[in-house]
């Protein structure tokens, strides 16, 4: 894949959305209109438990069922369900060659703010949809936007809320870390048997021609993308970047959302103040605020290093 073909079919409506996504993050809104302001959001952290993530979806998808639809992908250990929700002005048949989008959240159960900020953009996105000139109007009929805010419920269900380090609730209810559980391009695990929401994932991203996918996580304030992993069995292993054939596309897309981020704060802060430790046990600040995943914390069996080659 050449990155100056793909780029144009990105720039057009992918930037646009994670603009969307940062500035809902922090309770701006992409319209000129003030009218376009989303009315007060009824999401806690509570929200992301799963009874109650279960009715809200359910409630907010049968209010607006013209430009959204909601399906499990799959079970957690626990029999838990794996909603997503897919957001679209026709979201019962893709129209051709429309790009679809994929965001993942709370991979690891106590990863719960990528949650609750899913749950805010999914809100955002249909209460706004109304205004015809508005950005988030153009977005949903742009693209095809699937949202799973809480890829592991049975680990969130154990996590502690404000708690900013410790493992009570990261892995799955059978004690795997799913964001080590992925098929890996670089070093495969032959005969694994991978976890039952890793493999609902997997046939995800195989039923659907995901055009870009971002995994929303907790802790560090960074972006950063593939790949995440190195190979080993090489004479000559990677130490520091593995970059991608499509380098470029990623750290354009990184360095737009890190610079939307930066202009939606206070100007008087500087990047490395805002791209700071939010939690005692990051240990790196991020220069810019974005790294590739390899030169940060390679390991193998991330969620990303399965989204990409795939797609």
């Amino acid at each position: 894949m050449k990155p100056f073909s793909t780029f144009p079919l990105l720039h057009s409506g992918i930037l646009v959305f994670l603009f969307l996504l940062l500035t809902t993050l922090f309770g701006r809104t992409t319209s000129q209109s003030s009218r376009n302001k989303s009315p007060e959001l009824s999401i806690t952290w509570s929200t992301c438990g799963y009874s109650e993530i279960t009715v809200f979806l359910h409630q907010l998808v049968a209010k607006y069922s013209t430009i959204s639809r909601l399906f499990s992908i799959g079970k957690s250990v626990e029999g838990r369900d794996l909603w997503v929700v897919v957001i679209s002005d026709n979201p019962i048949e893709r129209p051709l060659l429309r790009p679809q989008v994929k965001f993942v959240g709370n991979v690891l159960g106590n990863y719960g703010p990528s949650c609750y900020v899913l749950l805010r953009l999914i809100t955002h996105l249909l209460k706004t949809f109304e205004y015809e000139d508005s950005m988030e109007r153009r977005l949903v009929e742009m693209n095809e936007i699937h949202i799973l805010p809480n890829m592991n419920p049975d680990g969130f269900m154990r996590s502690i809320a404000g708690a900013c380090s410790g493992t009570y609730g990261r892995y799955n209810a059978a004690g795997y870390d799913l964001n080590r559980d992925f098929p890996d391009i670089f070093n495969p695990k032959e005969g694994k048997e991978m976890q039952p929401e890793t493999l609902a994932i997997m046939n995800w991203i195989r039923e659907n021609a995901f055009a870009l996918s971002v995994s929303m996580m907790s802790g560090a304030l960074v972006v950063t993308y593939p790949y995440d992993s190195v190979p080993t069995d090489t004479e000559s292993p990677i130490h520091g970047p593995h970059l991608t054939p499509d380098d470029d596309i990623f750290k354009h897309l990184a360095m737009t959302y890190v610079k939307n981020v930066n202009d939606t704060q206070d100007q008087d802060m500087n990047m490395s103040s805002k791209m700071g430790r939010y939690c005692p046990a990051i240990k790196r600040n991020f220069g810019n605020g974005i790294v590739n995943g390899a030169d940060w914390s390679p390991a193998s069996g991330k969620i990303n290093i399965s989204s990409y080659p795939n797609n």
